[in-house]
């Protein structure tokens, strides 16, 4: 029997196909699938790598055995003159097994840069790469490698890893579409934490499944108007004291609950009219209407509520030259009132 033949068994197989499925759902497992992969199958490094074949370029993504400074080195340097993905650049195919040996006699690669600079201070001579995806000249692919002594890999290791690809690529597909989703979701939830006006997501049963710190803010009475309120759609809701919150509610295309997790079916927004807003800058609306920088100025200050006569104080100029830059502003956004100036800037105001 070959040294370490007996790892390669079915409880092995099924271990590492478990243990791909699991780092899919949470990629903190992938390291952990790296090591028990090296155990199986080599004796010194393994990583998973992605690699532009047509430009030489590339970088090890995670790496077992791997220090960063060999890591880098890779990527900086000896990605370009790996002979191991340039001459089997061709076999290295969706789904594809194969080995160094076949590429590149041993002889020769002992006598190339990326040997006597990279493999050797690392006891590396043999590797078995997987090719979980190839699009155009974009390849991702697990790797892992073997010292002189320990021999070279054979049909013995590709018939054990060969059914593993499979499995490989689902995982990875799981892990790239649960990787898309979370970006997403941690991208809405920071601009939603941000947001000035409260957020709520409910679902079909009008329970609260999200709700950004603005919400959190209004309080139970409030928040349980507001929610009464949204079921009937869009409304207004006033505070104890009188004042208006603005209740707008969007329908969301929801696909259902799945497996105990509750789906979002309308979003509500609550708007406080009378919240401060990060109107835009005076550069900006130079640059979308051809404002002056004292048009800009004037038409700031009334989107803050200021009047003719406070602005006029403001700039240190007369009522009338105000009155001339709001008229100048006017002909220029093309609006005719100084209400839908003001809404119009205001409109331009950052929600968070």
């Amino acid at each position: 029997m070959r040294p370490h033949a007996r790892r390669l068994t079915e409880e092995t197989f099924h271990q590492l196909v478990n243990l791909a499925y699991e780092a899919g759902a949470e990629a903190e497992h992938w390291p952990t699938f790296l090591a028990e992969y090296t155990e199986a199958l080599g004796d010194r490094t393994a990583s998973l790598s992605y690699q532009d074949l047509g430009k030489s370029a590339g970088a090890m993504a995670l790496g077992f055995r791997t220090d960063p400074a060999w890591e880098r080195s890779y990527a900086e340097t000896y990605c370009a003159l790996n002979p191991w993905t340039s001459r089997g650049a061709a076999q290295m195919q969706t789904g594809s097994v194969l080995v160094g040996h076949s590429v590149i006699s041993d002889a020769e690669l002992k006598r190339s840069a990326f040997y006597t600079g990279f493999l050797k201070e690392q006891d590396v001579l043999y590797s078995l790469a997987a090719v979980v995806e190839r699009a155009h000249d974009t390849t991702t692919f697990v790797s892992v490698q073997r010292s002189e002594k320990r021999g070279p890999f054979g049909e013995t290791e590709l018939r054990f890893a060969r059914p593993l690809m499979p499995h490989l690529r689902r995982a990875f597909e799981v892990h790239r579409r649960l990787g898309a989703a979370r970006v997403r979701s941690e991208a809405f939830a920071d601009v939603a934490e941000r947001m000035h006006d409260a957020v709520f997501f409910v679902d079909r049963n009008e329970a609260v499944v999200f709700a950004n710190a603005a919400a959190a803010r209004l309080g139970p009475v409030l928040t349980k108007r507001i929610l009464t309120t949204a079921e009937r759609g869009d409304g207004v809701v006033r505070r104890a004291d009188g004042r208006p919150l603005f209740v707008r509610v969007v329908v969301l295309r929801a696909r259902g609950d799945l497996l105990g997790v509750r789906a979002a079916t309308r979003a509500i927004f609550v708007v406080d009219p009378e919240q401060p807003r990060g109107l835009p800058r005076g550069e900006t609306l130079r640059a979308m209407y051809g404002l002056t920088a004292a048009e800009a100025t004037v038409v700031l200050a009334l989107a803050r509520g200021a009047t003719l006569k406070e602005i006029a104080v403001e700039i240190r100029r007369g009522v009338e030259t105000v009155r001339v830059h709001v008229k100048r502003a006017f002909e220029k956004t093309g609006v005719r009132r100084q209400s839908e100036l003001v809404a119009l800037v205001r409109s331009l105001a950052s929600p968070v």
